[in-house]
């Protein structure tokens, strides 16, 4: 699929239309219905008024520039983070937070000069575990002839170059955190730690862990971003520890229940629990660190146990499988390919960090129930704040 290059003609909201339309389409968006609507982005206009903290700001794509004179006020950067899921973000979710940055400046409008597509995970095309979009843009302030007419010096209308992923060169620190994104995590020691994921932690300014004990804010102990495994605390909060399952080896086909928060702002808020079957004992490419489920995952249960019959842990849940890029490489979508870290991967990093965890023979068959009822004693709510 193809778009039209903009004729010379064309009105700046038509222009920043099809640039979003093409955007979209290189960062995988599903949905840009809004923009065509009638919600569009707005564009640079030829009437100027001053910048209250309620202004919308305009926003302007590469290739770009305002009608009028303008002064540049900042460099601001902006990123969103699909909570811990797997879909791709847009780039209008990067926008808002775009916009508060530049009104901090006192600007009038932002100039796009790099959007960053930041799908970190394995090598494999379809592990996407922690999607991030990026933009980066000049914040300008619109000029005004003073008045009696006198002309200042003109100001200037280049723009200075702006690293992708460089630093902020605003000069100003926001005045409250935002949240970035959720996740899930397990108690796994009597001292209150939490094993979750790496990508779920990671850039946090504040760790939040939501569970029956209220809120409390932690830090991260411990990672391996080899792995994408953390540890996190120690907290308070979970009523209960995990055990990781000792005895017999799994087999294909033996049922799984995953635990954890998906889509908190969604669904339930409580922990929410998921059953299916082991798959396969290894990820893409016979990766033997994970293991392959079919018990449905969403975002938010990065970081959440997976459990086999007995309730005891057998891996860590992290990725599913990319349905829109796999869809493009193979022309049909993937269905129920879902992945965990092997348990005995998530173990070796615990004793590399001096962890006394729980062991336990996994005998007896509980009802999915009993096992999900349990699990929510030690399941808790991550919450990444920057």
């Amino acid at each position: 699929m193809s778009l039209p290059a903009p004729s010379a003609t064309a009105s700046p909201t038509a222009i920043a239309v099809l640039h979003l339309r093409r955007l979209a389409l290189l960062f995988g968006a599903v949905a840009i219905s809004a923009c065509v609507s009638g919600s569009a982005i707005p564009t640079g206009s030829n009437s100027y008024e001053p910048t209250p903290a309620s202004k919308v700001i305009d926003t302007y794509f590469s290739g770009q520039r305002p009608n009028r004179a303008f002064e540049q006020v900042g460099i601001v950067k902006a990123r969103y983070r699909s909570g811990t899921g797997f879909s791709a973000p847009d780039v209008t979710d990067v926008l808002p937070k775009l916009h508060v940055e530049a009104r901090k400046l006192g600007a009038d409008a932002v100039i796009i000069t790099t959007v960053s597509d930041h799908p970190l995970g394995g090598p494999n095309i379809g592990y996407i575990t922690h999607p991030v979009l990026e933009v980066i843009a000049v914040a300008i302030h619109y000029t005004v002839l003073p008045s009696g007419g006198a002309r200042g010096p003109a100001p200037s209308t280049e723009l200075a170059p702006v690293e992708p992923g460089g630093p902020s060169l605003s000069g100003s620190k926001p005045t409250q955190l935002t949240l970035e994104g959720t996740g899930s995590g397990f108690a796994v020691d009597r001292s209150g730690h939490i094993l979750t994921n790496a990508h779920v932690v990671e850039s946090c300014n504040e760790l939040r862990v939501r569970a029956s004990g209220g809120v409390l804010t932690t830090r991260a102990v411990a990672t391996d971003s080899a792995n994408d495994l953390a540890l996190i605390g120690p907290t308070s909060g979970a009523a209960d520890v995990a055990s990781f399952r000792d005895g017999p080896t799994l087999r294909q086909g033996d049922l799984v229940v995953a635990v954890g928060f998906p889509l908190p702002q969604l669904l339930a808020s409580g922990a929410n629990v998921t059953t299916g079957t082991l798959s396969a004992l290894a990820g893409l490419g016979d990766d033997a660190r994970y293991l392959q489920v079919t018990a449905p995952i969403q975002p938010g249960n990065s970081g959440g146990p997976l459990l086999d019959q007995s309730g005891n842990v057998v891996g860590v849940v992290v990725a599913s499988l990319s349905a829109l890029k796999i869809a493009k490489v193979y022309g049909r979508l993937p269905q129920n390919v879902n992945f965990a870290i092997n348990a005995s991967v998530a173990r070796t990093f615990l004793d590399a960090n001096a962890i006394r965890y729980d062991a336990a023979p996994s005998v007896a068959k509980l009802e999915t129930a009993d096992i999900g009822e349990r699990a929510r004693r030690f399941t808790v709510l991550i919450e990444c704040w920057r």
